[in-house]
């Protein structure tokens, strides 16, 4: 993070996006939102802004792009910095993508065209400036905060495939992470969100 006017931090947003009128859109509402952002058209840009920018705390990229898609660009993130947050953006999204994206690390997937507040919300807690009301870690909101970002069925889909690992698993969150291939935390969150408790799971 960089300082900004009054010693405030600004947080470095990496925006990636091959639309550049949805490039350029994006990224003026997040300057507007007082944070420093740096852009790229394709996935190889961006891996090289990441090398030349003193720090990135959190990368916005978009799904669908020519060549090196979203989702190979969160793997090669999920390699190079695993800790860096990353929310996928896209305006046709399928129940594939959103499974994939779970499964390379990413935090959140919303739906162009992307509303600039509820971004905004999503990157505040990718960067845990937020609380939740009863003063709890922030967790990632897989639908993006709004329940037009993505059917229904998205999120009893991943459900399913959850509690089918925990089923395999019996209950055993580490052996669930290696099926669906993904980190503890990731996990966690997810069933929290979902209402999924491995011990009826295991009792099942």
């Amino acid at each position: 993070m960089h300082e900004g006017e009054g010693g405030a931090q600004k947080a470095h947003i990496l925006l990636v996006d091959d639309d550049l009128d949805s490039l350029g859109s994006i990224a003026r509402f997040l300057r507007l939102a007082a944070y420093e952002v740096t852009v790229a058209s394709d996935g190889p840009t961006a891996r090289r802004r990441l090398q030349d920018a003193d720090s990135v705390d959190a990368v916005v990229t978009d799904l669908k792009m020519p060549g090196e898609t979203g989702l190979d660009l969160c793997l090669a993130l999920r390699k190079a910095h695993p800790a860096l947050p990353v929310i996928l953006i896209s305006g046709m999204a399928q129940t594939a993508d959103v499974v994939a994206a779970m499964q390379m690390g990413a935090l959140t997937f919303l739906e162009k065209p992307v509303e600039p507040d509820v971004l905004v919300t999503n990157l505040e807690r990718a960067l845990g400036r937020t609380q939740e009301a009863d003063g709890a870690e922030p967790k990632p909101d897989w639908q993006g905060g709004t329940p037009q970002a993505l059917p229904d069925r998205v999120k009893a889909f991943e459900a399913t495939l959850i509690e089918d690992a925990l089923r395999q698993s019996g209950g055993r969150v580490k052996e669930a992470m290696e099926i669906l291939g993904v980190g503890r935390r990731t996990l966690n969150d997810k069933m929290a969100r979902l209402g999924i408790d491995r011990r009826l799971i295991r009792e099942s």
